[in-house]
């Protein structure tokens, strides 16, 4: 009966080698805005590392949800915008305070979209 008690085991190095397989599968796809949910999944894995995301999480926006409502092409076109941003260290000023005002981004090339965002 020793193989039952592998099973768990089994089960689990199993879906973490399928993860890293889609992960990876994930991040080899051309930057595009096709809709599809592997580039949904590349573009909303690469939206979590920018400031933006940092300061929606801040926030107490649940990234996952907000993700759900936008194609992958909105999801691209926020990200390369905060990627692409001169503004960093102003940026990172502004996340680093505890109590920020939407106002003082006014540098942000996400501005509108993260002020609606936030105010809902």
């Amino acid at each position: 009966m020793p193989e039952i008690a592998l099973l768990p085991q089994v089960l689990i190095v199993s879906a973490m080698l399928l993860l890293m397989l889609l992960l990876l599968a994930a991040a080899m796809l051309p930057d595009t805005d096709e809709n599809t949910w592997l580039t949904r999944l590349y573009q909303g894995l690469m939206f979590r590392h920018t400031r933006l995301a940092s300061i929606m999480r801040q926030r107490g926006v649940n990234l996952s949800s907000y993700l759900s409502k936008l194609s992958a092409s909105e999801i691209r076109q926020q990200r390369l915008a905060c990627s692409n941003c001169r503004n960093f260290y102003f940026c990172e000023q502004q996340r680093k305070r505890a109590h920020f005002r939407y106002a003082d981004l006014i540098f942000c090339p996400n501005r509108s979209r993260l002020t609606l965002i936030l105010n809902q």
